[in-house]
């Protein structure tokens, strides 16, 4: 059996632990509020082999009373930053993509139709219907979720073993039907994202019985299916619905005006995808349409450099303003770098 592993983390502060848990404020047995988990720059790793669904359960449920947060990203060295993109400032980054034989969702507000806190099997079963075939009829893992009962609706993680190592890129061409329907929320499949485990309450017992447990079904892991070839026939579907919405892209050698026209509302699609990227895709979005305008720059010989600088002012504008100073140090400016070296090489 392939052998793979989770990645936990404990943030540091002045080389100390910090206790990576969501806190619960009670008054008289009712949640009153929930205060978010400390934030941390450095991150100390460590990785357990997750064989099955149960050992990444048991993994998972002391990793919260350690106090810990699961990523899929592999680390790199002990201790680091918990991000896979290098920055010139801060430092290399701490984490590498790395496909993993589990993966997990999170679902915020799904339609309550039992009690949140006392009846999670009925938020898993109604998760599963949303997620693709392969996954229902499979045993999954749940996590109760620290806004569950506070917030409405079903509040919980859901955690699934695969039959084969997957990265968080070829879940989301997997899932991107119940993306795109908002149904499903993609920032768990990011290699970086945190996924906090750990819920600590004052003012009284949990509210919540278990936060951990295993929904038991037919079979013991899903069968993913290929999701390359997926993921080629819906563009080939898309291209060939474009096609018959807007006709064959013009010659630039036979019509240069026409062609000039088409690339540039080509671009302007770019523009829009980046400025409309939902919570969660924002980057992967920016990397992807900066790439796709960067071909039609090439290939019908448009100017790269304000197309570049309008895609990168586009990204930077749906950012919070410290976020994109941050990031214009390092990953936004490094995909135009990394496009126009690819182009050159």
């Amino acid at each position: 059996m392939t052998t793979d592993a989770i990645t936990f983390a404990t943030g540091l502060r002045d080389r100390r632990p910090l206790r990576m848990a969501k806190r619960i404020l009670l008054q008289d047995g009712r949640i009153t509020d929930v205060e978010p988990a400390p934030q941390a720059a450095r991150f100390r790793f460590r990785e357990v082999e997750t064989p099955n669904l149960v050992t990444l359960m048991h993994a998972i449920w002391r990793a919260a009373r350690a106090g810990e947060i699961a990523i899929r990203g592999r680390p790199k060295a002990p201790e680091g930053r918990r991000t896979i993109h290098d920055d010139l400032e801060r430092g290399p980054a701490g984490l590498t993509v790395a496909p993993r034989l589990w993966c997990a969702f999170d679902w915020d507000g799904l339609p309550a139709e039992g009690d949140p806190l006392r009846d999670p099997e009925s938020g898993v079963r109604l998760a599963l219907r949303i997620l693709p075939p392969a996954f229902r009829d499979v045993s999954s893992g749940w996590q109760i979720s620290a806004s569950a009962g506070f917030k409405p609706g079903f509040r919980l993680r859901t955690w699934h073993m695969l039959d084969h190592p997957t990265t968080g890129a070829e879940l989301k061409g997997l899932c991107r039907p119940a993306i795109e329907r908002h149904l499903l929320d993609p920032v768990t499949f990011v290699e970086a994202q945190p996924h906090y485990l750990a819920v600590d309450v004052s003012g009284g017992p949990d509210p919540c019985p278990h936060r951990f447990g295993i929904l038991r079904q037919g079979k013991d892991v899903v069968a993913v299916p290929d999701i390359a070839g997926i993921m080629r026939a819906r563009d080939e579907r898309e291209r060939a619905d474009r096609l018959a919405r807007e006709g064959p892209a013009p010659d630039p050698r036979r019509n240069p005006e026409a062609a000039r026209s088409y690339a540039e509302q080509r671009i302007a699609a770019c523009v829009a995808a980046v400025r409309d990227a939902p919570d969660g895709t924002k980057h992967p979005t920016y990397m992807a349409e900066a790439a796709r305008a960067k071909a039609i720059c090439d290939r019908y010989g448009l100017p790269w450099a304000p197309v570049a600088r309008e895609i990168r002012d586009t990204y930077e504008a749906i950012l919070p303003l410290g976020e994109a100073a941050r990031r214009r140090r390092g990953s936004t400016e490094g995909v135009i770098r990394w496009l126009e070296a690819r182009a050159r090489a």
